[in-house]
């Protein structure tokens, strides 16, 4: 029962801690990217009406981080996951500021959906490797974009993350998936801890390519380790 217990708990410490830590780090997001002329102007399709700071997606991947350190929720298997995703928001945040080559984005994400597929993340419905890391490849490029297309609008993409992450989160809980909880259970709350900031009218942050891309893969691997066979 103890055990059961434990198990229950750090997916609910790592939401709990990634929301509060997130709520704390925005406002310093906000004014570092304000000190450091960081902005999203309203150039062109951009249709809000005064310049915004970005780095909100770093607000939302250090509070994730948070969650799952402390709780104790990053597990050897998922290990390479958590990497991936961080150096997605490194190549998002670069993007925001220096907006990257278009073949140097998709470079990365594929090289991301390879390297979920070799360790064990991808989809595993061929169970042939070449078939099943094209899968694994096409799905993780595509939700990532997705995400990424979503972040046009306030808070839909920390929302459909939050609402993706807590079903992942529970679907990995009932069906004995205890490595992967926390780490959905945790992007859940980070993405609640950014909704106030992003909510408000105007919006006080953007989280940007450098948030909507590495929630984007959080919930498309979360997704494939949810429903495959393997249990860990």
């Amino acid at each position: 029962a103890r055990g059961g217990r434990g198990v229950a708990m750090k997916p609910a410490v790592a939401c709990a801690i990634a929301a509060v830590a997130t709520y704390l780090l925005t406002p310093l997001a906000i004014r570092v990217a304000m000190r450091t002329a960081f902005m999203d102007r309203p150039v062109g399709y951009k249709g809000h009406k005064r310049a915004t700071p970005y780095l909100g997606g770093s607000a939302i991947t250090l509070g994730l981080l948070a969650g799952v350190g402390i709780s104790g929720g990053i597990t050897t298997h998922y290990l390479p996951l958590v990497l991936c995703a961080v150096a997605v928001w490194a190549m998002g945040t670069c993007d925001d500021k220096y907006n990257l080559p278009i073949l140097l984005r998709v470079g990365v994400e594929v090289g991301v959906g390879v390297t979920l597929a070799q360790t064990g993340l991808g989809w595993t419905v061929f169970h042939q490797g070449l078939c099943d890391t094209l899968l694994s490849v096409f799905w993780v490029v595509a939700v990532m974009n997705a995400f990424n297309l979503m972040d046009n609008m306030d808070g839909a993409s920390a929302t459909t993350a939050c609402v993706s992450a807590l079903g992942a989160g529970t679907l990995a809980m009932v069906s004995g998936r205890a490595g992967l909880a926390p780490l959905c259970f945790g992007t859940a709350g980070a993405c609640a801890g950014f909704l106030p900031f992003n909510l408000a009218k105007p919006a006080r942050i953007f989280m940007g390519d450098g948030g909507s891309l590495p929630l984007g893969l959080l919930i498309a691997a979360s997704a494939m380790s949810a429903v495959n066979r393997q249990y860990f």
